[in-house]
């Protein structure tokens, strides 16, 4: 994710890992220069605006929305990804009723997943 797509972090961990052979997904705004929708091979567009900028303050644009479009993509993507492929094996908030006793057991059944 990255709003600009001209950041150097994301743009070379999308490269190693498409020279790896891994599926990659850029959460960006494409636009002339954005080296990170260029260098992945699925773009989904966050639809921030240019300088990710939202507001205009004093005569300046100001406001990031890049970090909320881009959890609330990578959520959605997370979700409608364990609708179509997944088990149904999936942690859930611990504030719903039963919660923390599903994650549990999940947990002790993939002991991976404990952080």
């Amino acid at each position: 994710m990255a709003a600009s797509g001209r950041n150097a972090a994301p743009v070379e961990a999308a490269e190693a890992a498409r020279a790896a052979g891994l599926l990659t997904i850029a959460i960006t705004s494409p636009s002339p220069g954005n080296r990170l929708a260029e260098a992945a091979e699925h773009v989904i567009d966050n639809a921030v605006p240019p300088g990710d900028a939202s507001v205009t303050v004093g005569g300046v644009r100001m406001g990031p929305v890049s970090t909320v479009a881009g959890a609330v993509l990578l959520h959605a993507l997370l979700a409608e990804t364990e609708a179509v492929l997944g088990s149904g094996e999936v942690l859930v908030s611990n504030n719903i009723e039963g919660g923390d006793r599903h994650n549990a057991a999940l947990i002790a059944r993939h002991p991976h997943l404990r952080p």
